[in-house]
């Protein structure tokens, strides 16, 4: 009974059930007129909402603005409960709420709380009701992966899946011809963990709120002048002993091409043998010894391109600390325990639905994979 619990709350998580809409709330939309200032709507999750709850708007002060941020928002599935005592709108459902309030330029702060498998049809849901509206750009704050430990109530989304759901934003803004601009915000945020709660993402008062504010204005100026923001590739993310997947997989297959033998080939696990073999080729090949591959490293091993003569950036760190978030003014709750209160009585009854409703989300998650992978066939991108 347990198993089909826990199975329940992963379906719930995932779109394929749902719960009841929360009661209804006094709406949090924040409304700024400047008389000939240029008109932006601004969207997102808690990542954004900081800038909300603390009253420190800064430099977004020069537009006029429609500001709408909650805990705990998805972008097209049923939001989580909330921080702040409700089950919030998704992201497309407000801008269908707000619509034609957004203005020329639409910036989105959503995904933290997204399985990334389905962010595609996120980003292509938010993308198509800005184009219903008629608002003339969307930007996309990449999402951040330096130093994060958050996860989202449902376990479904961590700083790990966050580099996956960027790579994906950024394969949807080059087969969209400029239309989404993507803000590489985990770049620019990486150096400064004191922006952030110790959970990675949240803000804190003061500095937090003033980066990510003058952020955002000075990436949506660009957009305005006509410029392109959207980075050429992902930021590269740091691979470390304990990693897996495919860009291990990537790794070990370089590593192999070098001439250096791996126990179990390229297995996509990052274990002792990888980084041994890693340590090897950082001391030949004279560069910092760490047994991480970290952005030189992937260079010297033709992992990530870098132009002839150009420094190479810092790569993204992702570093996770153990600590508890703590958000002011308004005391997290415990959000997962809050989908269990919901469900508890009602769990036995639905042992074999959610059992069935459970492949029918392993389903859905396959053909998800199959149409990126088709999509990425059809319109390669530049190497990163």
């Amino acid at each position: 009974m347990r198993l089909a619990f826990l199975a329940l709350l992963t379906l719930i998580g995932y779109g394929v059930l749902s719960l009841p809409a929360a009661d209804a709330h006094t709406p949090t939309t924040v409304v700024h007129q400047v008389s000939g200032a240029p008109r932006i709507g601004v969207v997102g999750d808690s990542a954004l909402a900081g800038v909300r709850w603390y009253g420190e708007f800064g430099a977004l002060g020069d537009f006029s603005y429609v500001f709408d941020a909650e805990s705990c928002r998805r972008t097209i599935e049923t939001s989580c409960w909330s921080r702040e005592g409700y089950r919030a709108e998704n992201t497309v459902s407000t801008l269908q709420r707000l619509s034609g309030q957004w203005g020329d330029v639409l910036v989105v702060m959503s995904g933290y709380n997204d399985p990334s498998y389905g962010f595609d049809e996120g980003i292509d849901a938010v993308v198509d009701e800005a184009r219903r509206q008629g608002i003339p750009r969307v930007v996309w704050l990449t999402l951040r992966v330096a130093d994060v430990s958050y996860e989202e109530p449902l376990h479904q989304a961590n700083g790990r899946t966050y580099r996956e759901s960027n790579e994906v934003l950024l394969d949807r803004a080059g087969e969209l011809d400029g239309y989404l601009q993507v803000a590489d915000w985990a770049t620019a945020s990486s150096a400064h963990d004191e922006w952030f709660e110790p959970d990675g993402i949240h803000l804190k008062n003061g500095a937090g709120t003033k980066g990510l504010t003058t952020f955002i204005a000075e990436q949506v100026r660009q957009v305005l002048a006509g410029a392109s923001i959207t980075p050429a590739a992902a930021p590269w993310y740091t691979l470390r002993e304990g990693d897996t997947g495919d860009r291990v997989k990537t790794l070990q297959q370089a590593l192999l091409t070098a001439g250096y033998p791996l126990q179990g080939g390229a297995d996509g696990v990052f274990g002792p043998s990888t980084a041994a073999a890693v340590v090897l080729f950082q001391q030949r090949s004279r560069l910092d010894v760490t047994g991480a591959v970290d952005e030189s490293t992937a260079v010297a091993l033709s992992l990530r391109p870098v132009a002839p003569g150009s420094p190479v950036a810092p790569s993204v760190d992702e570093r996770t600390s153990p600590a508890t978030p703590s958000l002011r003014p308004v005391a997290p709750a415990a959000d997962d325990a809050r989908e269990a209160s919901a469900l508890g009585a009602a769990a036995p009854w639905l042992a074999v639905p959610a059992v069935v409703a459970l492949a029918v989300a392993l389903l859905r998650a396959r053909v998800h994979l199959r149409r990126r992978a088709q999509r990425r066939r059809r319109s390669p991108l530049p190497a990163r």
